[in-house]
């Protein structure tokens, strides 16, 4: 009985020893593993210990700062998968290696953004009735790879849904559904095994599937130099899941033979940055390696493609753009890429100062449901 006393007692006496050590350690504001912030020590005051938000933000930050954090997360999942669990509540551990994100589809955020896009459309063909407008809404790897998830594992039912936005929009934009030429092709790699993105060969046959919407003949594979500029990326599925035995995935490029060399200007908010390819190098040493695409997230890329035919195509997105757009440098002159997520305003006045002759909305569904900020489409 002492004895059992005994090693409760060590046990707290440890695990105190542990939470003290935190706080004094120096702290990790963010988490390359994760790709996201961690919460670091909260603000003391009454305010904060009465309003509650201390004691809120203090749990979060012994999460976030204890000791050997990612090893205790990798040995959960381990026991997870131990006992036969096939999910951690953040991702699925499907076939062959791949990690599916667990998505939610907010149904009443969906259906607002899905009335916004319409407006958006109807002003446009409205005012500026010249304007080529394409929508495009691309599924998520669980909606494809269906046969690599665990079996029975609940997903949202995403193709009736893209199916929604295309009778939406009909009439008022060219509707391209990528869902059948992905599916023709499940057995490539067409979505990263560690990250909820499509990879550069699942982005072309999208981009096949968009040709063919735009009158377009695509290009054929053999068209292309295909560069494999990583082996090591581990993106965010494998971020939730910390499971060091999925192997990493590889990124690669898909460059035409003989086409003008494009460059991009990014406006970061902050600073403006000027690169003579469509890539960020910098982000190849770094975990989120898929931020290589575009130079991450920003508010506003200006792409130059050295292609002279005058036609100027904004680009209304989120990051399944990214991999996607180097697809299309040969049939625009100039691409204006805005991400709504961080441009909040002054989308409908960019398309007679920047002389917009077309326009293409890309989302990934499980992104086109839950975005709150589509009303910057119609500021």
């Amino acid at each position: 009985m002492k004895k059992g006393k005994f090693t409760a007692l060590f046990f707290v006496i440890c695990l105190c020893a542990v939470q003290i050590f935190c706080l004094f350690k120096p702290q990790v504001e963010f988490s390359e593993n994760e790709n996201r912030n961690l919460q670091t020590f909260p603000e003391l005051s009454l305010k904060t210990v009465f309003g509650g938000q201390f004691m809120k933000q203090f749990d979060s930050f012994t999460a976030d700062q204890f000791l050997f954090r990612d090893h205790w997360v990798s040995l959960a999942t381990r026991e997870l998968l131990a006992i036969g669990k096939r999910d951690n509540q953040k991702t699925y551990f499907g076939k062959d290696g791949y990690l599916f994100a667990i998505d939610t589809i907010d149904n009443s955020q969906f259906s607002k953004n899905k009335e916004l896009l319409r407006e958006f459309l109807q002003k446009i063909k409205q005012e500026h009735p010249d304007i080529r407008s394409t929508v495009m809404v691309v599924p998520t790897s669980s909606a494809i790879l269906t046969e690599k998830l665990p079996y029975g594992a609940p997903v949202p039912d995403e193709i009736p849904l893209i199916e929604e936005i295309g009778v939406s929009v009909d009439g008022l934009a060219t509707f391209c559904n990528p869902v059948p030429e992905l599916q023709a092709h499940t057995g490539e790699e067409i979505y990263y095994r560690t990250d909820h993105h499509w990879t550069s060969l699942g982005a072309y046959y999208a981009y096949t599937a968009w040709a063919k919407t735009q009158g377009i003949v695509p290009h054929d594979l053999q068209d292309y130099e295909i560069r494999t500029v990583s082996d090591s990326f581990l993106g965010t599925t494998y971020s939730k899941a910390n499971l060091s035995s999925i192997s990493p995935d590889s990124i690669q490029t898909f460059t035409l033979f003989h086409a003008p060399k494009p460059s991009m200007q990014v406006n970061t908010g902050k600073e403006i940055k000027y690169f003579d390819s469509l890539y960020d190098e910098s982000y190849l040493s770094k975990k989120d390696q898929y931020s290589y695409f575009l130079s991450s997230n920003n508010p506003l890329v200006s792409i130059e493609t050295g292609v002279k035919n005058g036609k100027t195509l904004l680009v209304l997105k989120d990051s399944f753009a990214n991999a996607f757009l180097p697809f299309l440098t040969e049939e625009y002159e100039r691409i204006l890429v805005v991400d709504p997520r961080y441009q909040r305003s002054g989308i409908l006045d960019m398309l007679q100062k920047e002389s917009i002759t077309d326009i293409l909305v890309l989302y990934n569904i499980v992104n086109f449901s839950n975005d709150t900020n589509l009303i910057s489409l119609v500021r």
